[in-house]
């Protein structure tokens, strides 16, 4: 039974090898994510074929370890697959975040000791601007669409594509790994490196960014909406409701259950905080109270030893 959870995890790993990095297996080291449609659709079949087989284990062969991982990797494998109908591809970044930042957190995981690192890194920013423009293709498909951010979100990320295209190649962040290439590589192929390394982010690298901020500018800002919320997307009420029961973990729940819980607890909660108010003395209304505990110096640490025991 535990021949699934390896083939899911090395699965996992070789269709996200930025994840890879990051959890520190350095075999994919040399590769930036395929985000095409067929790679999505590709992914699916992958997730059915895994269900497929983990419906297949008779519970009563596994022991409890791997009934929890089954569990766990069903939860996962449903989930990916009612999501992935939705295609959410199409929108590949968030308010604070997104596919044009993630290559920061990858460099800041990756290992660069021996010279064999650094050909990977070489070969993984050649293979940043395809996924950059498979990026894009996926974009341009949600406005076409209507499966698009909302304006409310454009001001505060535009200037994070904007600063990826900005640097001298020198300065920039995905060249700063070959400004310490450790001594133990020979200087010769050290600069070796250097100079390549230089030429793949001056030719190939930032001129992907700027490609990517002028579309996310020029393009994808005048075609973002003017609601908030995933309801307003096309399938948008279906797709909210699956969203719902991923993060929630409940397969029974439904926004409109969600959201009365969500109403009563806040009800109970302020009941709680009044009491607590009521308890203290204070004399003003919930505003003040709450204005008091932000302000008032006794609520405040005074020296960097108070701030660490309070």
């Amino acid at each position: 039974p535990a021949a699934i959870f390896v083939d899911y995890w090395s699965m996992s790993l070789a269709e996200d090898p930025f994840s890879a990095t990051s959890a520190g297996v350095s075999a994919f080291n040399d590769r930036a994510p395929a985000v095409a449609p067929e790679d999505h659709a590709r992914r699916l079949a992958l997730s059915q074929s895994f269900l497929t087989r983990l419906d297949a284990l008779d519970p009563a062969s596994l022991g409890e370890e791997d009934r929890l991982s089954a569990d766990l990797l069903r939860f996962i494998l449903k989930h990916d697959l009612e999501l992935g109908n939705f295609r959410p591809w199409r929108i590949p970044f968030l308010s604070d975040s997104g596919f044009h930042n993630a290559m920061g957190y990858v460099v800041a995981a990756t290992t660069f000791r021996a010279e064999s690192d650094y050909a990977a890194y070489l070969k993984r920013l050649a293979a940043l601007p395809a996924y950059f423009d498979q990026n894009v293709a996926n974009m341009r498909a949600g406005i076409a669409d209507g499966f698009v951010q909302p304006k409310e979100i454009m001001t505060g990320i535009l200037p994070s594509f904007d600063a990826q295209g900005a640097p001298a190649p020198a300065d920039h962040p995905l060249y700063e790994p070959f400004t310490r290439i450790p001594s133990t590589i020979p200087k010769k192929r050290a600069e070796a490196l250097k100079k390549e390394g230089l030429a793949l982010v001056k030719n190939a690298v930032i001129p992907a960014y700027q490609r990517t901020a002028a579309f996310m500018r020029d393009e994808y800002a005048p075609a973002a909406k003017d609601v908030v919320g995933a309801g307003a997307l096309p399938e948008g009420a279906a797709y909210y409701e699956a969203l719902v029961r991923y993060y929630t973990t409940r397969d029974d729940a439904t926004a409109d259950d969600i959201h009365k819980l969500g109403l009563k607890e806040v009800a109970r909660i302020r009941k709680d905080m009044d009491a607590v108010i009521k308890k203290t003395g204070f004399s003003g209304d919930f505003r003040s109270f709450q204005d008091f505990l932000r302000t008032d110096p006794q609520f405040y640490a005074k020296t960097p030893l108070e701030l660490m025991e309070k």
